[in-house]
This record gives C-alpha cells, structure tokens and sequence, in this order.
C-alpha cells in the first residue's frame, strides 16, 4: 500500500511538472506574441508620429522658400531694399511691402512672422506678423544675430538653422 501511495505520489508529480511546464511555454508563447505586437503597433506609433513631423517640416520649409523665392523674384521689393530706403517715401515703400508679403503667405498665412532685412542695412528692416511685435527687441535680434554673417555669406543659397526657442 505505501508502495502504491508512493507510486501515486511520484505520478502526480511528473503529471503535475509536465502540466506546469506546458502551462509555462503556453504563457510564455502567448507573452511572447502579446509583446511583440504591442512593440510593433508602439513602432508604428512613432513612425506615423516622424512621418507627420517630416511633412510638417517640408510643408514649412516649401513655405519658407516659395514666399523667399516671391520676394527676391519681385521688382518692387528688391528695388526697395536694394534701392536705399529713404524717410520720403517709407511709409509707401512699407505699405508696398506689407503688401507683397501679406499676397505671398495668403491664402493659409501658415508663416508666423517674415523678416526681410539687408546686409548694407540691418537697422532698417520690414516685418509681417500676425501678433504684436516688439520693434526695439526685432533691432536687437537682428543686430545680435548669430547667425547673420553665415545668411549673410551664404550669397543667397539655403541655409538650415538649429530650431531656436525665440
């Protein structure tokens, strides 16, 4: 009899240890799928997420270039800034400005402020903005500009700037 209880006890034990490490490798299987589907649907969250950001980024640049092209492309603004700017005829010159920059970014207005400034005069500038600027901090910017002599240099080709918090 105790050699039957034995006998029992020991299947027991090999039924129960062949169930667990069943059990184990079907929890692991399962943990296993589980994971990785939550990395790839995590991996294509944040692939989605760069892409929209790619297109956001190349929707502004395009933006960027189509009202720069716009403005070096048009007589009147370049025979402004290249022509001297003088106190007799400012107010028209700005409102001509104001104008040409106001037709470039319309219809969607997607840039937040256009600057045009140049090299001979970077005291004198024009700006577009749909909030309220601060001239003397424009003045400023615009002569403490790190960047500057790189624009400057540059001779009118592209140049990417680090993206600033200002």
């Amino acid at each position: 009899m105790k050699r039957e209880h034995h006998f029992t006890r020991r299947l027991f034990i090999a039924y129960s240890s062949v169930v667990f490490i069943l059990v184990l490798i079907l929890f692991i299987g399962v943990f296993s799928i589980v994971f990785h589907d939550a990395v790839q649907k995590e991996v294509g969250a944040q692939q989605e997420f760069v892409l929209k950001t790619q297109q956001q980024i190349d929707t502004s640049l395009q933006n960027m270039d189509r009202i720069v092209n716009g403005l070096l492309y048009n007589r009147t603004f370049t025979r402004i800034m290249y022509g001297g700017l003088n106190d007799s005829s400012f107010a028209r010159d700005s409102n001509e400005i104001l104008d040409i920059m106001v037709s470039l970014d319309a219809p969607l207005f997607l840039s937040h402020r256009i600057i045009a400034f140049t090299p001979d005069a970077p005291d004198s500038y024009f700006t577009f903005t749909k909030t309220g600027d601060d001239h003397a901090h424009i003045q400023n910017a615009v002569a403490g500009y790190e960047y500057y002599e790189r624009i400057v240099s540059a001779d009118g080709d592209k140049v990417i700037l680090p993206a600033r918090g200002t």
